[in-house]
């Protein structure tokens, strides 16, 4: 556990998984009991969104660090690969959701032929939405509506999920296990189908 209750009643303290150092931070931002990412972010460090994980205080998740060794992989991190499967734009998306694979996407949109008026969004690779990122995933489901279409959500993480729910936003984007039921339903074109989509892992 790296976030606890605080010292002081109302708060939450963060303990750098680095340096030790811990700092109490009020706990306004906290909707879910596990879930401590508003407050990581609101105060300038980075590591998981949920109490038991690795946390870093802004002076250790700027020193320089060695990089992990990962396996090759055919899309790189925080990139956006996005091609046309009929009616529908499919979107892979890797590493984080942030402002600038927000950005990517809806160009994306915006450049497809009118034809693909839905969007799957296949987030199995995706690790963490920051704030701007969400903002943009609103975006990107704006732009599609202009077309008349609607954006599903493939294979989204349990983070990805839990932040979609505290932020009230499970009804706007239907969740999928994988990417094949998402493109079923976005085929579909069923507007009266998006608040009946079963999430993944149960939330909604």
């Amino acid at each position: 556990m790296t976030a606890v209750p605080g010292g002081i009643p109302g708060t939450v303290r963060l303990i750098c998984d680095s340096c030790g150092d811990a700092n109490d931070q009020p706990d306004h931002l906290v909707r879910e009991d596990e879930l401590v990412w508003p407050v990581v972010s609101d105060a300038g460090w980075s590591g998981s969104a949920f109490a038991a994980g690795r946390h870093l205080c802004p002076a250790c998740r700027t020193a320089p660090e060695t990089p992990p060794v990962e396996a090759p992989s055919a899309v790189p991190a925080g990139a956006v690969v996005a091609r046309g499967a009929g009616e529908t734009l499919v979107a892979e998306v890797t590493g984080a959701v942030d402002r600038h694979v927000a950005d990517t996407l809806q160009n994306a949109i915006e450049r497809a032929p009118g034809s693909c008026a839905n969007v799957v969004l296949d987030l199995g690779g995706v690790a963490i939405v920051d704030p701007e990122g969400l903002s943009g995933l609103v975006r990107v489901r704006q732009a599609c509506r202009r077309r008349s279409g609607q954006v599903c959500l493939a294979a989204p993480s349990r983070f990805v999920l839990a932040v979609l729910h505290t932020m009230r936003l499970s009804g706007a984007f239907p969740c999928f296990a994988d990417r094949s039921a998402a493109l079923a339903w976005s085929r579909s074109s069923a507007p009266d189908t998006v608040n009946a989509a079963e999430p993944a892992d149960g939330v909604g």
